[in-house]
Parts: structure tokens; sequence; C-alpha cells
């Protein structure tokens, strides 16, 4: 259920010799002045002196960042990670309660091992992503002309190919062909469905989380534990599946951007124009030998007459995945029902 978290420590120490990089100042050589200048730490009678300090590892990072003015700051530490890769190696599978639990004594001990001391456990929760993996009956690009019309409660929409993102200031929801994403990081697919879906819910601010899941402490986290299920199948229904199948038909009968969308969503670099062609293909028909045959005895260049032979060849293969891109097997209200009921079942 759990993805990715980001805490803000409460009480914590730095130890005398900590694996932290520090950014230096800014100096600006015309005024002398130095900028962004602050105590980062003590140890002992030492005082480290920067503009940030930081700690980048695979799996999370920690951040050392001073929030104000120069005369009037507030260091605030902080640390994200993916819960699941922390608690196992891999994202893949969102994390359980187990693996929550697993994933906050490792973020304890990694802190530990670069000489940050802190109780877990009395963090505040500053970002909470939650998550699901929906296996599809059909391929990503069949639902994409569903997804293109939804819309989120004040939120604005983006859409890029095999991603949507709905998002505003304190949340985002966002649904991509996880099988795609892993595959342009290279991940191992061997065990990987081919039509999988990712739909995850971030809460991006401490005030949203609270008000979100009832609670703010990382403690308080594997107690109600059961809170961010709920509160992700909330997101959800509210967010995105708070209309019926015959509301989803209505809105994507005969539109041109929910094919464009889907059209799109196949990845291919120059999608608009092969749309373009296919759909000029399709309004020939039958016709096309006798467009061909038309341009032979028009134009008396060989190249000419090849070349649109060529794009017709190709047109007709776009043609092809024009026509699949309506499921043969299912409406379009009947894939948003089935995406509702998987999310929803959480």
């Amino acid at each position: 259920m759990l993805d990715t978290l980001r805490l803000t420590l409460g009480e914590y120490t730095i130890g005398a010799d900590p694996e932290l990089t520090v950014e230096l100042p800014t100096f600006n050589a015309a005024t002398k002045e130095l900028g962004g200048y602050y105590r980062l730490w003590a140890s002992g009678s030492t005082h480290q002196m920067g503009k940030k300090a930081y700690h980048n590892a695979e799996d999370w990072n920690f951040t050392l960042q001073a929030h104000g003015q120069d005369g009037d700051y507030t260091i605030v530490p902080q640390m994200s990670f993916s819960v699941p890769k922390l608690a196992n190696g891999s994202n893949y599978e969102p994390a359980d309660f187990k693996a929550t639990e697993t994933a906050l004594i490792n973020a304890e001990r990694e802190l530990r091992r670069i000489g940050v001391y802190t109780e877990i456990e009395t963090a505040t929760l500053s970002r909470v992503d939650s998550c699901k993996n929906v296996l599809m009956c059909e391929s990503f690009q069949a639902y994409a002309p569903v997804l293109a019309r939804l819309q989120g409660q004040r939120m604005n929409k983006r859409g890029y190919g095999t991603t949507f993102l709905w998002e505003n200031t304190v949340q985002e929801v966002c649904v991509y062909d996880k099988r795609e994403e892993m595959k342009r990081r290279k991940k191992n697919l061997s065990r990987v469905p081919r039509n999988v879906a990712r739909f995850e819910h971030r809460l991006l601010k401490p005030r949203k989380v609270r008000d979100a899941l009832g609670f703010s402490s990382a403690g308080d986290l594997l107690i109600g534990f059961d809170e961010v299920k709920k509160g992700y199948v909330t997101a959800m229904e509210k967010q995105l599946f708070r209309f019926s199948p015959v509301e989803v038909e209505i809105m994507t009968a005969g539109d041109f951007e929910a094919r464009l969308t889907s059209f799109q969503a196949s990845g291919k670099k120059n999608w608009l124009a092969g749309y373009l062609e296919a759909y000029a293909l399709q309004q020939l028909g039958a016709d096309k030998d006798a467009f061909l045959r038309a341009v032979e005895n028009v134009t008396d260049n060989r190249m000419t007459f090849c070349r649109t032979r060529k794009k017709l060849m190709q047109a007709e293969i776009n043609s092809l995945e024009l026509e699949q891109l309506a499921p043969a097997k299912h409406t379009l209200g009947e894939l948003y029902r089935e995406l509702k009921r998987e999310v929803l079942s959480a």
C-alpha cells in the first residue's frame, strides 16, 4: 500500500564525523558577501557552517537545509525513501504493514550508520505516497481514452502518453504503465505482468497528511496503518471514480481527444502525423488503389510515386492500430468499471 515517505526528524544529533556532503555558501565577488551561510549542526565545540548538507544513497536520501532568512532560520532535517525498496530491495510491490515496519527500522539504522542519531518513530510525516498495482485485462493504451476524460476535483490534469497526473499544491493522483516505467529504468521485467498499471495517491504536505489520515508521526503510521488504506480508497473514489460507467460512455463517445490520447499512448515519436495519415487512409477506404493509380498518372516523377506508396503502406499499419483503439471485447464503460472495481477494492 505504501510507496514513498518523507520524514522530518524530531530530536536528533550529528556525530563527530558524519558521512554528509556540505554545500559551501555562495560568494558575491562584487560585495564580498556570503549567501546561504548557516550553522548546519554543532558537534561539541565545533560548528559546521554551510548552505546545505546531504547524503544520497540508492534507496534513500537525507538533507539538512535552512528554512528562513540568513538571520532568522531553522535547520530542517528530512529523510526521503522508497518504503518497499528500503524493506526488500524492490519497489514493484507496495509495502504492507510488515514491510513498512522493516523500512522504518532500516531507515533509523541507515541514519545511524552515517552519523545521524534519532528515534525514527518521533519523526513527522511530511509526505506519504500510497499506491496499488492493478492487473488489467487489456493493454494500458486501451484505457487511455477513459483516463483522459477523468477530472480530479480542484486539480490540474496532465497527460504524458503512458502517464496521467492530476495535481494541486497539497496532493497528486498519478496513473502510469508500471511495466513501461520499469523498462525505461532498465529493470528486470521477467516477473512483471504485461498489463499492469500503478495507481498512486500522494499527500505532499504535513497538514494534508494529518487531515487525510488523522495522525502525523511515523510511530502513529504503524498504529494506524489501516487508515492509509481507507484514505487511499476515499481519495481515489473522490478524485477519479465518482462517475458511473454510463457517464463515462457518454463522455468518451465520438471524442477525438480521447482517440488522440490513446494513439499518443503508443509512445511513438511522430504519433500525431501517424494518426492523421491513418485517419486519412480510413477515409479513402476501398479507393486506396485508385488513389495510387491517380498519383502515378498525374505525376511523372517515379520517386514521388514510390514515396507516396511507402507512406500509404505505413499509414495502413497505423490504421490497424487506430482500429484497435476502441477495444473489441469491452466498451469504455466496461473498462472504467473494471478499473474502479480493482482500485477501490484495496
